[in-house]
C-alpha cells in the first residue's frame, strides 16, 4: 500500500484527487493525507512513512500578493519541503509547476520551446523547479507537472467565470481557436499512474482534444437555444491580437511530442467534461 501525503490542503487539485481515489480506488491500495503549510508546523512532521509527497500550495495570479511572496511560497517553501521529504527517506516527489514557465500567451509549445517566464509566478515556479531537480539522485525521484488551464466542477479561476457568462448568453462569437487544457479526472488519473509507476521526469498532461472557446459555448448550451455570430475574417486576427480578445480566443497548445505518455490517461473526452458541468 502507497501512502501519499499532499501539501496544500485547500487545493483544487489536491480535493478533486482525493476524491476520485475514493471513487476508483481502495484505501487498501494508496491512502492520500493533506496537509497546511501555511504556518512552520510541517518542520515537526516526519514524512518518512510517506511514499511519495505531492507539493501543490502555491501563490497563483493574486494581485495583492507581493513579489517576495510569489518566491517565498512557490520557489523556497516547495524548495524546503522537497529537501526535508529527501533527508525524510521519501521516494518520490511530485512538484505542480505550470505552463507559465514557458512565458508564452499564445503559440504552440513542443519540447525545444525556450523557458522564459514573463512574471513572477512563472518565474517563481520554474527556479523552484530548478532547485529541487538538483536534489533528485537514485533514491530521490522528482516529477515536475506542467499543466495547462485545470478545469472541473467546482474549478476556480477564469473557465468557471465563462461558464457563468455563457448561462446567460446565448450569442456568440464563431471564431476558430485552439487551447491545450485538462479536465480534472484526467489530471486526477494521471497523477495516479505517476504515482502507482514511480515515475520521474517532467510531463505535460492535457486532454486527448484540443478545446475551443466556441465549441465550448456550444456544448454548454446544446439543450438550449444559442446563436451564432460569425465575423469576417479580415477582423478575427484583429480579435485575436486585443487584449480581451486573446484571452477569449488565443490559441495556446502543447504539441503531442512534449506531452506524450506510456499509458493512456484521458478518460474523459472534452464533450463529456463540459456536460459535467451541467450537473452541479
Amino acid at each position: 500500500m502507497k501512502k501519499i501525503l499532499l501539501t496544500g490542503s485547500n487545493s483544487y487539485i489536491g480535493k478533486s484527487f482525493v476524491k476520485w481515489l475514493e471513487s476508483n480506488h481502495s484505501s487498501s491500495v494508496i491512502t492520500v493525507e493533506s496537509l497546511s503549510v501555511r504556518n512552520n508546523e510541517w518542520l515537526e512532521k516526519k514524512f518518512i512513512k510517506y511514499d511519495t509527497i505531492v507539493h501543490l500550495a502555491a501563490i497563483v495570479h493574486n494581485p495583492t500578493a507581493s513579489k517576495e511572496l510569489y518566491y517565498q511560497v512557490n520557489r523556497d517553501l516547495a524548495f524546503q519541503i522537497a529537501k526535508k521529504a529527501k533527508n525524510d527517506g521519501v521516494k518520490q516527489f511530485i512538484f505542480f509547476s505550470t505552463l507559465s514557465v514557458y512565458g508564452l500567451s499564445q503559440g504552440i509549445i513542443n519540447k525545444n520551446t525556450p523557458l522564459n517566464p514573463k512574471n513572477d509566478y512563472g518565474k517563481s515556479k520554474l527556479q523552484a523547479e530548478e532547485e529541487i531537480l538538483a536534489l533528485e539522485d537514485d533514491t530521490f525521484k522528482v516529477v515536475i507537472v506542467r499543466p495547462p488551464i485545470v478545469y472541473g466542477p467546482g474549478s476556480p479561476g477564469n473557465f468557471r467565470k465563462m461558464l457563468m457568462f455563457f448561462e446567460y448568453l446565448p450569442v456568440f462569437l464563431d471564431i476558430p481557436n485552439k487551447r491545450s487544457m485538462i479536465y480534472i479526472d484526467n489530471l486526477s488519473y494521471f497523477l495516479y499512474l505517476l504515482i502507482d509507476n514511480e515515475e520521474r521526469g517532467i510531463y505535460i498532461p492535457q486532454n486527448a482534444e484540443y478545446s475551443s472557446t466556441y465549441q465550448i459555448f456550444l456544448k454548454y448550451r446544446e439543450k438550449r437555444k444559442c446563436f451564432s455570430l460569425r465575423i469576417p475574417h479580415s477582423f478575427v486576427d484583429i480579435i485575436k491580437k486585443s487584449s480581451i480578445g486573446s484571452k477569449i480566443f488565443g490559441d495556446l497548445v502543447v504539441n503531442s511530442n512534449a506531452c506524450h505518455y506510456k499509458l493512456p490517461y484521458q478518460i474523459v473526452s472534452f464533450n463529456e467534461s463540459i456536460t459535467s458541468f451541467r450537473k452541479v
